[in-house]
């Protein structure tokens, strides 16, 4: 059974944010039983787009990589680069538990992101493992992105940021800066 004001309370009326612990699946008829099976987080279907994500980390991320929304993801959906973060499309849940917690306020609904960064809804999915770099347009991207795109491994655990991230999170304009090198992971 949910407890009210704990994790596992259903946010909204698609929107659920839970860890696996915390809930009597039998209780909800809306849980994805086959991600249970997996030992991973459920919820039910989103209703979006086919090419619309979630959630997207934008331009404010690059050269910080802060890691407090990784902290509060139920559904582990971060994949990290060598100098930023990426949200994969079809792991997110849309619960909206990360964009409060980014301290660069990098992280937007899709919806919402600002048509100057409409370039990271890409990037986050092919260096996410959810698109390759030939289903996305790649016009807008440095070429380095284009040329040497791999998908990053999964960050489940919060860590340090980057060494510099406080000045860093006040440049724009950073996409010529992002690496397509993937970080450690955890």
């Amino acid at each position: 059974m949910l407890q009210p004001h704990t994790r596992c309370d259903i946010l909204a009326p698609r929107q659920l944010l839970c860890r696996l612990d915390r809930w009597n699946a039998a209780s909800l008829s809306f849980i994805n039983r086959d991600a249970i099976a997996k030992g991973r987080p459920a919820a039910y279907p989103r209703y979006q787009q086919e090419n619309e994500m979630a959630y997207v980390v934008a331009d404010p991320c690059v050269k910080c990589k802060y890691t407090d929304c990784v902290a509060v993801c139920p559904v582990d959906c971060f994949y990290e680069g060598e100098n930023m973060l990426v949200i994969n499309p079809d792991e997110c849940i849309d619960c909206g538990a990360c964009e409060p917690e980014c301290p660069t306020t990098a992280i937007f609904e899709e919806g919402d992101l600002p048509d100057k960064w409409k370039v990271y809804s890409g990037i986050n999915a092919v260096f996410s493992g959810a698109k390759s770099v030939d289903d996305v347009d790649t016009g807008d991207w440095p070429e380095k992105l284009a040329a040497n795109a791999s998908t990053w491994p999964n960050i489940t655990a919060q860590g340090s940021a980057l060494e510099g991230a406080d000045d860093a999170q006040k440049e724009e304009n950073k996409l010529q800066f992002l690496s397509p090198n993937p970080g450690s992971g955890s």
